[in-house]
């Protein structure tokens, strides 16, 4: 019995580790965590068979009138009794907890939930995106109005009005490309380092300078920068391409890491939602386990201590027949010193008085 149970709680172990490691093991391992599964529940199964096979002792025992047996029936039913009702009570509310966790924790709405906060978010990230690409047509406009092109490279008015445009607009930062490999003129808001917005992707720009618009996240160690290059045409209505210009926004990583989070929590309950089940009987055959082992333990209790009452008493029996039949020279094994072990002594000194 000891040993089924080690093998019970070593096999619900493995178990538990391998459905936490299920989503990054091969399918033979699953196969061989169902297997686990199986293996437990023989083994509970072969536990029953034990206690079965102890009650049965007991049973028999008592119909073919054994002395002792019907004092191990009594031991043995007092201390189920007293121990078969907490734990059948903690059984049940334990299994209805364990039951009403994994319905909330597998249910609809907690999927449906997840999968609406990652949708927010990543609205949140389109939402800016179109918000910057939208400002950057606003400050393209004003730069058509106000800037002849041709001479604001070297202008240092130019980039008084990119900053005028950054402010105006309260954006993170303001970019100008002239060529994809030329130095930019970068403005950034105040309190953010030019460090955080690192040069755009030459494809980007080029495509910009093609007439492109496009839109990107760029992932930066603080965060996260959300960015919209569009062309600069030379004039109102000119189709001539001569410089790309970015708009940014900048979000901290405090909301990077929160999104991140969402998006994990979700694959994973993806992942785990197919092992619901078989989580599930992992709990309850643990459970199972301990309230079998209880039992068993009140059974073993209650047959121990009726075999301490009954085995002197089974010597004393074989002693006073052994008087009976006119043998005096009988004497009772008399270890410990409690009452039965009193009586054997004064039995043993009884058969002796009688050969003195």
């Amino acid at each position: 019995i000891a040993i089924v149970i080690l093998a019970i709680i070593f096999c619900t172990n493995a178990a538990l580790s391998l459905s936490k490691a299920s989503s990054t093991l091969p399918f033979v391992n699953s196969i061989f965590f169902f297997g686990i599964i199986n293996l437990n529940l023989v083994l509970l199964a072969v536990l029953v068979f034990l206690i079965a096979r102890n009650l049965s002792k007991v049973f028999f025992e008592r119909r073919r009138n054994l002395l002792g047996a019907r004092l191990k029936s009594k031991l043995v039913l007092a201390f189920i009794g007293l121990s078969i009702i907490p734990t059948i009570t903690l059984f049940l509310i334990s299994s209805l907890y364990i039951n009403s966790s994994f319905d909330k924790w597998f249910s609809i709405k907690v999927g449906n939930t997840l999968q609406a906060s990652l949708e927010i978010t990543k609205a949140f990230y389109k939402d800016h995106q179109h918000t910057a690409q939208h400002f950057a047509e606003k400050i393209r406009e004003d730069f058509l109005r106000t800037t002849v092109f041709d001479s604001a490279r070297k202008d240092r008015k130019f980039l008084q009005e990119i900053e005028y445009q950054l402010e105006k607009y309260s954006l993170a930062a303001v970019e100008v490309y002239w060529h994809p490999l030329d130095p930019r003129l970068l403005v950034t808001k105040e309190g953010l380092t030019p460090d955080i917005f690192p040069r755009l992707p030459i494809d980007s720009v080029t495509a910009a300078l093609n007439g492109e618009t496009v839109s990107l996240v760029q992932h930066v160690g603080t965060g996260d920068v959300l960015r919209s290059i569009i062309p600069l045409h030379r004039s109102q209505g000119s189709s001539v391409v001569v410089g790309a210009l970015s708009v940014s926004y900048y979000v901290p990583v405090s909301f990077v890491t929160k999104v991140s989070e969402i998006s994990t929590t979700f694959e994973d309950y993806k992942k785990v939602n197919p092992m619901k089940y078989p989580i599930k009987s992992i709990y309850f055959s643990f459970l199972v386990l301990i309230t079998l082992v209880i039992i068993f333990g009140a059974i073993w209790a209650g047959l121990y201590l009726a075999r301490e009452l009954t085995v002197p008493l089974e010597r004393l029996e074989k002693a006073v027949n052994e008087v009976g039949r006119g043998n005096f020279d009988v004497e009772v094994a008399n270890p410990g010193n409690d009452e039965i072990a009193r009586v054997l002594s004064a039995f043993n000194k009884m058969t002796s008085d009688i050969r003195g």
